[in-house]
Parts: structure tokens; C-alpha cells; sequence
């Protein structure tokens, strides 16, 4: 069975989460841009300190708001690391936070080159 991958940023996906607010769906993710590299920050550092509940907990945070946005594959890749940790296996912690770190800088390209006004 060929699983097809999530996209970085699935605008329909966000869209329809804001009830086809796409100026709403653009605010949030604006938002999500400025405020994220604070959270990415601080999950490495957990992972670097073995902090099992702050990963938890901010790993948590970052799946629903990404997934909120239509940022589905820093969603599920923060979602595993949420997923691992409560099964107390962080031994990749550090490694799972610098994909969810690349995935987001993945995430702000594919918001920035996006064409806002047409959906597309």
C-alpha cells in the first residue's frame, strides 16, 4: 500500500479548519511564524535535558497548532515525538526536534511563497 505523505502546508486543509476564512487561515499563520521559534527553542532544549514532560507537553502544542494551519507534516513529525516520549524512548529526542525544526523552516518557505489571493 503506498501511504501518500502529508504536505508541508495543505491550504485546503487549514481553510476549511477556519470555515473558508483564508485572511483568518493567513493571520494565524503569520502568528504561528513569529511565535513558534520560541516553542522550537524550548523543545530542544527539553530534549537536550531529557525534560520528558516538557517534550510531552510542548510537543503536544506544536501538533495541534500545526495541524490547525495545515501544517501536516510538522504535525505528525511532532505528534511521533509526543507519541515517543510518553512511552518514555527519547533517546532521539535531539534528532526528532531538528526535523520538527526543519520541517518548520519547510512549512514558513512553502507560507511565504504561497499565493495568498488566488488559494493556490
Amino acid at each position: 500500500m503506498n501511504q501518500e505523505q502529508p504536505k508541508t502546508f495543505d491550504f485546503r486543509h487549514g481553510v476549511e479548519i477556519f470555515e473558508n476564512d483564508a485572511d483568518l487561515l493567513r493571520e494565524i499563520v503569520e502568528l504561528f511564524l513569529k511565535e513558534t521559534p520560541a516553542e522550537l527553542e524550548a523543545l530542544e532544549s527539553a530534549a537536550e535535558g531529557g525534560a520528558i514532560e516538557d517534550i510531552i507537553t510542548i510537543s503536544h502544542r506544536l501538533a495541534g497548532s500545526s495541524a490547525m494551519i495545515g501544517a501536516l507534516r510538522l504535525s505528525g513529525l511532532a505528534r511521533a515525538l509526543e507519541m515517543k516520549a510518553k512511552e518514555e524512548d527519547i533517546t532521539e529526542a535531539g534528532d526528532d526536534a531538528l526535523r520538527i525544526k526543519e520541517e518548520f523552516e519547510n512549512f514558513r518557505g512553502a507560507a511565504g511563497s504561497f499565493d495568498w489571493d488566488a488559494g493556490k
